[in-house]
């Protein structure tokens, strides 16, 4: 007589008082993170699975477009966002659990220029000297590294009216660097962590001083939909643990 079919997250409540851990279906947590830290996310997803039973489900857009979904009811167990103030926004929303947020990583900004425009210039005269007619960034409306990235500009002059520089926005930092990879853009301002994925010639790009833009404080929270998802708050410890913080490093992140 065939069984019958039980409710999952019965069966695992069941399972657990019981002590039968290995019956237990795996819990999934649903990983809302920005658009810059995808590959970093995946590498930890991998490793954090080596060691544990849950799931963990990776959803990737800007800031701003994760942070709109998650507003309207977007069913995200976890959000890493790439600033903090969205994330304080969803606690002061009740939307996310206060004491659960934290910085997992401070980005880096770099200058990236496309294979078919390399440049010969000192790293710290290139903004401030060079003249370029465009350069792609990441929407400034949406996401931090694109707010940060016209920060710069407008601090080296170069979106003041005399100057003929040509701001080309893309949807997030990833869709700037690949602009700038293929050659539609000969010049960009992206992640570090993009270049580092990408392999990129060591001529191709240079870290933008700290001084020209905030600090790009990166916040993960665990939302309210994953206030008892254990998966997502193991999932969170992860991240803070000394394994997850080299994993994060390793891909070009400060850890302030």
């Amino acid at each position: 007589m065939p069984l019958r079919s039980v409710d999952v997250s019965r069966l695992a409540s069941i399972c657990l008082l019981l002590g039968l851990t290995n019956l237990c279906v795996a819990e999934e947590a649903t990983v809302a993170v920005a658009t810059n830290f995808l590959t970093t996310a995946k590498e930890l997803t991998k490793q954090f699975e080596l060691d544990d039973e849950g799931e963990i489900k990776l959803v990737s857009g800007s800031t701003g477009q994760l942070f709109a979904q998650i507003s309207n009811g977007a069913r995200f167990h976890v959000f890493m966002s790439a600033d903090q103030e969205r994330a304080s926004k969803l606690v002061s929303q009740e939307m996310a659990v206060a004491e659960s947020q934290f910085t997992y990583a401070s980005g880096r900004l770099c200058f990236f220029v496309s294979s078919k425009r390399r440049l010969d210039e000192a790293p710290d005269a290139i903004l401030t000297d060079l003249l370029f007619d465009h350069v792609a960034i990441a929407n400034p409306r949406t996401a931090p590294y694109g707010d940060a990235a016209m920060e710069v500009l407008a601090k080296v002059g170069l979106v003041e009216q005399d100057k003929s520089t040509k701001v080309i926005t893309a949807q997030n930092v990833g869709q700037a660097y690949s602009m700038v990879a293929t050659g539609n853009s000969h010049y960009g301002i992206v992640a570090l962590s993009s270049i580092l994925d990408g392999s990129v010639e060591r001529d191709q790009y240079y870290l933008i001083p700290s001084r020209l833009h905030k600090p790009i404080l990166q916040d993960a929270v665990l939302l309210m939909e994953g206030a008892d998802n254990q998966t997502a708050k193991r999932f969170l410890s992860f991240l803070a643990s000394d394994e997850g913080k080299a994993i994060i490093r390793s891909e070009g992140y400060k850890l302030d």
